[in-house]
């Protein structure tokens, strides 16, 4: 009786011991990903869809930038392949040879599919509010964190758990995945 209850008593404890671990490694790999992207600059590919609810657009991009600008280079949608922008502040404008890309708001915010990828970084970039956990993407092992990006929209991303390098993301407003970035060939410098 003395084995079994000592036994109870001991696997209680790794339980216990077990929870709290998960929730310190959750927040450990929040501030590891937090200090990757503090002040640095990521370059990738990405294939973005954006989701307005009566119209989904998908967009082919590079980018390269950081928390607070960035540069993006549309490569597809053909006919406005080449529209570059600078992002500073949250804000963008592409313009080419005369053909402007008006993206309009995703969310009661200032998120658009022109200026997510800065946005993620600032997010990326604070641990405090995140939530961090170990999932399987695709068949790879992934830190997950999610954390606000404004009252009404939140983010979610993927990062390869070895690299920190993001895979994918949702920006979820409203309940729903309002954009998709799938990141490609991504470095962080």
């Amino acid at each position: 009786m003395r084995r079994i209850r000592s036994l109870v008593l001991s696997m209680l404890a790794l339980l216990c011991l077990s929870a709290c671990t998960g929730k310190e490694s959750g927040a450990k790999a929040a501030a590891q990903i937090a200090e990757k992207y503090s002040g640095a600059l990521l370059e990738a590919h990405l294939e973005m869809t954006a989701d307005y609810g009566e119209r989904v657009y998908v967009f082919t991009a590079e980018y390269s930038g950081s928390a607070g600008e960035g540069k993006i280079t549309i490569l597809a949608p053909s006919n406005i392949a080449g529209v570059s922008a600078r992002i500073e502040d949250g804000g963008a404008k592409l313009e080419y040879d005369g053909v402007e890309l008006n993206t309009g708001r995703m969310t009661n915010g200032e998120v658009s599919p022109m200026n997510a990828t800065t946005g993620l970084m600032a997010a990326w970039s604070e641990s405090g509010g995140a939530q961090c956990s170990r999932e399987t993407l695709g068949g790879t092992k992934c830190l997950r964190l999610e954390s606000p990006l404004d009252d009404d929209t939140g983010q979610t991303t993927w990062f390869e758990e070895s690299t920190l390098l993001p895979l994918r993301s949702e920006i979820i407003s409203a309940g729903r995945a309002v954009l998709v970035i799938t990141f490609a060939n991504a470095a962080v410098r």
